[in-house]
C-alpha cells in the first residue's frame, strides 16, 4: 500500500529503528476492497505476530496513541487491528426511503 511509504516522505510514520514491519507494509495493510476475509485474518495474525517480538513496540504505540483517531493509519498497528469506519451499504435503487415522524 503507498500510505505506508507516503507516511514516511511525509514525515507522519515515526523513526523506529528496528520495527519488524519495515518493508513489509501489505502485512500490515488494511483490508483492501474484495479481499478474501480469511487471507485478511491471515495476514493481520502474521502482522500481530511481528508486533509482539518488535523492539519497538512501546514507542510504537505511543505514538498511535498520540495522533487523534481521525489521522491514525487503518490495519495492524502496534500489535493492534485499527480498523477504519465501517462502510454503509447503499440504499438499492427504488427502494424507498424510510418515512422520518
Amino acid at each position: 500500500m503507498i500510505a505506508t511509504n507516503l507516511f514516511d516522505f511525509i514525515g507522519l510514520a515515526p523513526a523506529l529503528p528496528g520495527t519488524r514491519c519495515r518493508g513489509r507494509h501489505s502485512t500490515f495493510d488494511e483490508a483492501a476492497p474484495g479481499e478474501d476475509p480469511e487471507v485478511v485474518s491471515a495476514r493481520h495474525a502474521q502482522a500481530i505476530g511481528l508486533c509482539s517480538h518488535c523492539p519497538a513496540l512501546d514507542r510504537c504505540e505511543t505514538w498511535f496513541l498520540g495522533l487523534k483517531p481521525s489521522k491514525r493509519p487503518h490495519g495492524v498497528i502496534a500489535g493492534q487491528i485499527n480498523r477504519g469506519p465501517e462502510v454503509r451499504e447503499r440504499r438499492p435503487p427504488g427502494r424507498p426511503r424510510k418515512a422520518v415522524s
